[in-house]
C-alpha cells in the first residue's frame, strides 16, 4: 500500500472550479477548512461523478445493455451486439479520459487526503485506482472537483449533504422515525423528532427542503419544513409511523397553493397596487411571484391586485418592484416596505 506521507496530492484546479469551491465552502459548511471540504466532495462524489472513469464506463455499459434487452425482448445479448457494445464503451472511455485530463489549470493546492479517501484511492495496493485514465493522483482528485464546480447550486447542495438526504430517503422508505439536529430561524441548534414525508426542491430546483410531520401528530399535526442545509445531524429511530395517504395528499395541497418556502409562514390578505409597468413586471416575473385572489381592477394608471399568502412571499417578491408596486394594506407591512427603502437611500446619501 502507498505510504501515508503522500496523502498530500499536489493539484492545480481552474480559477472557476476554485471560486465555485471556496463558494459553497463559506454557505455549506461552518468552518473555514478547505481540505476538509474537498475531502467531503470526494468523499459524496467520487462514486457518482464521470472522473471516475472505471465506475462511469460500466454505468454506460449497463445503461446500453438495458436498452437492448428491452428492444431485443430478450435477457440475453448477441455475440454481433456484445461486440458492438464493446466498441461504443471503448470509444466512450476514450471520450471521457480526453475530457477529464483537459480541464484548465491555474490555482495551485495541495489538500491532504484523509484517510478514508487514501484507502479508497488506493485500495491496499500501491496503485491508485483510476491509474489506468490519468498520469497521476492529482489529475484524478482534480478532475472530481472540476466535475463537481460544474453541477447546478442545486446539485452541489445534494452532493455536500448527501449523508442526510440518504438518511432521510431510507427513513421515509422504511416508515422509521427520526430525530434532528437542526439550526433554527434565530441560530440555534435544535433538537426535534419527526416523521419525514419527503426531500423537496424549491421552485426551479435552488435548495433541498425536508417536508415532515412531528412526531407526535396525535396533538401536532403542523408541516414542518427545514432547508437540508440547516440539518447539522440525522438519526433514524428504531420507531416506526408512516405518513398516511391522506396526510400525504393535505400536505402536497398545501406546498402546492402556499409554495414549499412559505408553508410555515401565516397567511394574510395583502392589497397591492402596481402601476403599468409594475403590472408588466408582476405578469412576466415568475419566480416566488404570489397568485392574487381576485379578479385584477384597472383605475387610472393602476391596477389593483389581492393576495392571500405570507407577507414574506410579499417582501420577497415585490421589493424589487420599487416605485412600480405599492403595498396598500396591511398598514405594517406598508411600514416594512418604506423603512426597507428608507434604509436602502440612507446608504447611497453616506
Amino acid at each position: 500500500m502507498k505510504n501515508r506521507t503522500a496523502q498530500r496530492i499536489s493539484l492545480s484546479l481552474s480559477p472557476e472550479a476554485y471560486s465555485t469551491i471556496i463558494s459553497d465552502m463559506d454557505i455549506f459548511q461552518n468552518e473555514n477548512n478547505l481540505d476538509g471540504f474537498i475531502n467531503k466532495i470526494i468523499t459524496n462524489y467520487k462514486e457518482i461523478s464521470d472522473a471516475s472513469i472505471s465506475i462511469a464506463k460500466e454505468r454506460e455499459r449497463e445503461k446500453y445493455v438495458k436498452w437492448i434487452k428491452t428492444v431485443s425482448r430478450t435477457e440475453n445479448i448477441s455475440v454481433e451486439d456484445s461486440a458492438c457494445l464493446d466498441r461504443l464503451i471503448t470509444g466512450y472511455t476514450k471520450e471521457l479520459t480526453t475530457r477529464m485530463n483537459s480541464f484548465k489549470t491555474g490555482i495551485q493546492l495541495k489538500p491532504r487526503i484523509n484517510n478514508e479517501n487514501f484507502d479508497d484511492l488506493y485500495m491496499g495496493t500501491p496503485y491508485f485506482l483510476e491509474e489506468k485514465y490519468y498520469p497521476r493522483e492529482g489529475k484524478y482528485i482534480k478532475a472530481i472537483l472540476e466535475e463537481y464546480a460544474l453541477l447546478t447550486f442545486y446539485e452541489r447542495e445534494g452532493v455536500f449533504f448527501k449523508n442526510n438526504i440518504d438518511c432521510i430517503n431510507e427513513a421515509v422508505s422504511m416508515g422509521n422515525v427520526l430525530k434532528l439536529k437542526y439550526v433554527n430561524r434565530k441560530q440555534q441548534q435544535t433538537q426535534i423528532t419527526v416523521r419525514p414525508y419527503k426531500i423537496a426542491s424549491s421552485p426551479l430546483l435552488q435548495y433541498h427542503y425536508l417536508v415532515a410531520l412531528p412526531a407526535d401528530a396525535e396533538t401536532n399535526k403542523d408541516i414542518l419544513v427545514l432547508r437540508i442545509s440547516r440539518i447539522i445531524e440525522t438519526k433514524k429511530l428504531n420507531r416506526t409511523s408512516h405518513i398516511t395517504i391522506q396526510e400525504q395528499k393535505d400536505i402536497d395541497e398545501v406546498i402546492r397553493t402556499k409554495g414549499i418556502q412559505y408553508i410555515v409562514s401565516q397567511d394574510s390578505e395583502i392589497k397591492v397596487a402596481l402601476t403599468e409597468q409594475g403590472y408588466k413586471l408582476y405578469k412576466s416575473i415568475l419566480y416566488l411571484r404570489p397568485k392574487h385572489t381576485n379578479t385584477p381592477t384597472h383605475e387610472g394608471d393602476k391596477w389593483f391586485l389581492t393576495f392571500m399568502c405570507a407577507e414574506e412571499q410579499i417582501k420577497n417578491y415585490f421589493f424589487q418592484f420599487g416605485k412600480e408596486a405599492e403595498i396598500e394594506s396591511p398598514e405594517t407591512l406598508r411600514l416594512a416596505f418604506f423603512e426597507n427603502y428608507r434604509s436602502a437611500a440612507e446608504a447611497y446619501r453616506k
